[in-house]
Parts: C-alpha cells; structure tokens; sequence
C-alpha cells in the first residue's frame, strides 16, 4: 500500500508545472528510493533516477547532477549488484560531468560501490574509473587515494599488484599535495595485509622507510604507527626480513638529527602496544633508554614523558633495573623541562609560568603599539650621542626623500611629539584619494612614522590628522601642512627652517570649517 500511494504521488512532483517542485524531487529521488525495497521499485521508476544526468537545464538546475552521484552508493546498495546494468549508464555519464563536484562525489564513493559490486565487475566497469580519476584534479584524486587500500582490496591479486608504481607516484608527491602522501601513511598496514611477504618485503616496507623519514612531522609521526604491524607481519614468515626492518627502525635512535631520536622513542610507543614485550625488550629497550644521556634536552624530555605515561602501563616495565635507573637519571637531569615531569601534581601546577596580569598586558599593549622604546634627549648628551632619532633616516628612495635637513627636522619634531601622545593613529579620510591612500599603505611598518608623514599628500583632508581628536592631533595637522608647503617649490616659503612662522593656536571649529 504503500508503495501504491507514494510512486505515483512522485511521478506528480517530478512533472510539475513549477521548476522548484521539479528540482525538489529529482534532489531527494536517491534518498527515497532507499527506504524501498528492491523487488517494490519497478524499472520504469528507476529510469526516473538514472535519466537525471541527461536532463534539460529547461527542466531542472544544473545542481541536480550533484544529488544524483552523491546518493549512488545508496541506490546501488538499494537495487544491489543484479540490477547494475539498470545504473550502468547513467554512472558512467556522472564520470563524464563536466563539473569537478560531481565527479569528486563519485571519487570519494567509488570504494563503497566496489565492495557492493564484487571483483568481477569492479574490474569490469569501475576500475577505468579509477584510472581516470587517479589522473583529474587534486579534488577529484583526494576522494580515490583517500580509500586506494580499501579499493584495491576488491580487486584480484594480479590486478591489484599492477598498480604498485601507483604507491610510488604518492611518494613522490610533491609538498603541495603533502596530504596525498599522509593518506598512504594512514595506509600503511592495510597495505602490508593486501599483499603477499615479497611484495611487503620489497615494496611496502620502503615505502613505510621513506615516510618515516619524511620532510614533514605529522607525516612521519603517521607512518611511524604501521612499524609494528609490519614486524608482525614479516617476523614469522621472513626472518632476514625481520632483521633488516628492525636495524632501519634502530637506526633513527643514532641518526643525526635529534628530530629522528624523538621519533624513535614514538616508535617504541607503538611497538609496545603491537609486538610482544620480549620482543621489544631484546632488540629496542636498551637502545631506548641510552638516550637519557643524549646531548638535546628535548630528546631527553621525549623521553621522560614516554617513562611517566607509557612505562605506569606496563608491569614488566616497572619492574626492569635499566627502567628504574633510566627514572632516576632523569629526575635529576639538568633541565627544568625535564625533571617536571617527575614533580608531584601539587607541585607541577607551583612551576608553571604565572599568568600575567592586567597591568603587565597593557604595558606590552602599548609597547607593541608604539615603535618601541623612546629615548630622552637629556640620555642622548649624557653618552656623548647624536639626538637624531630614527625619524631622520628616510627608508624611501633618494628621488622620494625630501631635499632639505631642515624640513626632515620639522617632519621629526611632528613625529616625536606625536608618538609620545598617542599609540594608535586614527583611521584615514573617508574623503582621501586613492593615490594618497595607496601612499600611505606602501611604506615599511618596521620604519618610522616620520617616513611616512613626510610623504603626506598635498591636501589637508587627505591626512588621517584632518579629523583629530585631540589638540596634539592639530597641531600635528598643522605641522604636516607646513611641511607640505615647504616642500613645494612654488611655494613662497623658504626651506629655511626660520621662515616657517610659528603655529597659532588651532581651534576645532576652523579645521570642521576646512
């Protein structure tokens, strides 16, 4: 009955007069075919939802390709694989969307439609698909190399070896698409489970060697957790194999970098929790706890938290002599950061920094504000210094900078008067002009704000002192115009200094009437 009311109230909606109703319908057509039945659904239904791609854009949007492929694994799984042939079709035509987003949604379930499939015809109609999409854009590859393990688990053993060199062209990705090569870290000991102890010994093996030695620490903090598994999977079966994998594991606990020394004593972490503890004890404990004497404080650190929070884990551990030593060397280590780890809780939280407080932030507030610290002129003559402070070096090109000493020293009066009333400049002019406001935004924030006041445009209300709030901020208008007519040279003051006539007093009214 209820399949007698609902599929031709549906055929209404898909038919309707209105495009939003029609659009409405084709978007949720996936999600309700998979509340039926596959014997309910009748083939004259299902061509409703395999015709969406070859719709008119007259009939629906062109977004409702999109709800098509990203709700084909739940028809697929609906209808199951006898029906395929129904889906086929359409499948093929969403592969061929111009769109990226339709065949990204595609790429990111193709493993789901495999597994519902099988490994006959996975490798009949999907694993083109695969090849296409290990070749499209950086999106579309994501969602393929993303779950490449669990698609290559469908395929047979033959076919699935072809696509080794795949593994090695994700290695070699380059830092761009450094998250590629994190997918096959994630990978690595459902890769080893998928292939036979030659193919793991010759293949899998480098691949987890290289990414443990990766230029990136999140990738080989990732490829580093698989180790264990690999041991596992070569210890019985091949013992040459054991021994080799085991001496490049050891070999990042003397490498060089002390980098790869702390990645060595993560390593051991997750061995422990993977091989068996005699195992572990005979080939890698005591290479792990010789690095309590190790010249880098951090590698010592590293290894007092794996002590304090991995060692309480496990009762052999506490109880092994070298163990216990290795504690006690620590705790009396020469670094702080070392030895916190074995204080009391009550006593960790007395040795952690105290916060600031209100006064200690506004006073770095205002340091960082302002350019830094100003010097007092009295200070100056007192070490036998020149007063010019740092407002007198012009950071500009020479056909930029100002052509006269007395106008930079105008410009660096303005300047030291205005950094000791205020730290924050207020916004410019709404009225400003492009080319002043571009001017300004050019000049070097690490130089002095003398720079870029003696570079202030011609008019006043292109200055951010047009509109200020204070007396300081007149008179620095003040200050900025004369100086911009003094450095014009049709202007009938001199660039003596002494024939700039001195300030009279500014008041707000007449800089509101300018």
């Amino acid at each position: 009955k209820r399949v007698e009311i609902l599929l031709p109230l549906f055929e209404r909606f898909a038919k309707d007069v209105s495009r939003w109703v029609r659009n409405g319908a084709y978007e949720c057509l996936g999600p309700f075919i998979h509340t039926f039945a596959s014997d309910k659904l009748t083939p004259e239904f299902i061509s409703l939802y395999t015709g969406i791609p070859g719709l008119s854009s007259t009939v629906v949007d062109s977004d409702v390709p999109y709800f098509c492929a990203y709700n084909f694994s739940a028809v697929v799984l609906t209808l199951g694989s006898s029906r395929w042939d129904e889906l086929s079709g359409a499948f093929m035509t969403l592969v061929k969307d111009t769109k990226f987003k339709v065949r990204k949604t595609l790429a990111f379930s193709l493993h789901e439609i495999a597994q519902l499939l099988g490994t006959k015809l996975t490798e009949e109609h999907l694993l083109s698909v695969f090849d296409v999409f290990l070749v499209d854009l950086d999106e579309v590859r994501e969602g393929v190399i993303r779950s490449i393990c669990k698609f290559l688990s469908v395929l047979s053993e033959e076919t699935r070896s072809n696509y080794l060199n795949t593994l090695w062209d994700l290695l070699m990705e380059s830092d761009q698409n450094w998250r590629f090569r994190l997918y096959l870290a994630e990978q690595l000991d459902e890769l080893a489970g998928l292939y036979n102890i030659d193919i793991t010994v010759s293949t899998i093996i480098p691949l987890s060697s290289n990414l443990c030695g990766d230029r990136l620490t999140v990738i080989r903090e990732t490829a580093v957790k698989s180790l264990g598994y690999l041991i596992e999977r070569v210890r019985a079966d091949s013992p040459t194999a054991f021994d080799g994998l085991s001496e490049r594991i050891l070999n990042f606990s003397t490498h060089k970098g002390y980098q790869r020394r702390q990645l060595f004593v993560n390593i051991c972490q997750h061995l422990l929790d993977v091989i068996p503890f005699d195992i572990f004890q005979s080939n890698f404990l005591k290479p792990l706890l010789s690095l309590r004497n190790d010249a880098v404080s951090n590698v010592r650190l590293t290894l007092a938290r794996f002590v304090t929070q991995v060692v309480p884990q496990h009762e052999k551990l506490q109880s092994d002599e070298s163990v216990l030593e290795t504690i006690e060397t620590l705790k009396n280590d020469s670094t702080g950061d070392v030895r916190y780890f074995f204080l009391p809780p009550d006593e960790r939280s007395k040795s952690l920094p105290k916060e600031p407080t209100d006064s200690q932030l506004q006073r770095d507030l205002d340091y960082i504000l302002s350019d830094g610290p100003l010097k007092d002129d009295h200070t100056s003559e007192e070490k036998g210094t020149s007063n010019a402070t740092p407002s007198t070096i012009d950071p500009r090109p020479n056909d930029q900078s100002m052509s006269s000493s007395s106008s930079r020293t105008v410009s660096s009066t303005s300047s030291t008067r205005s950094r000791r009333t205020k730290s924050v400049r207020p916004p410019p002019s709404p009225y400003s002009s492009s080319s002043s406001s571009s001017s300004n935004l050019d000049v070097d924030s690490k130089s002095d704000s003398s720079s870029s006041e003696s570079s202030s445009p011609t008019s006043p209300l292109s200055s951010p002192a047009s509109f200020p709030s204070s007396k300081t901020h007149h008179n620095k208008a003040l200050s900025n115009s004369l100086l911009t007519e003094a450095e014009d040279p049709k202007s009938d003051l001199k660039m003596n200094p002494e024939n700039v006539p001195k300030s009279p007093p500014v008041q707000l009214n007449s800089l509101q009437a300018v």
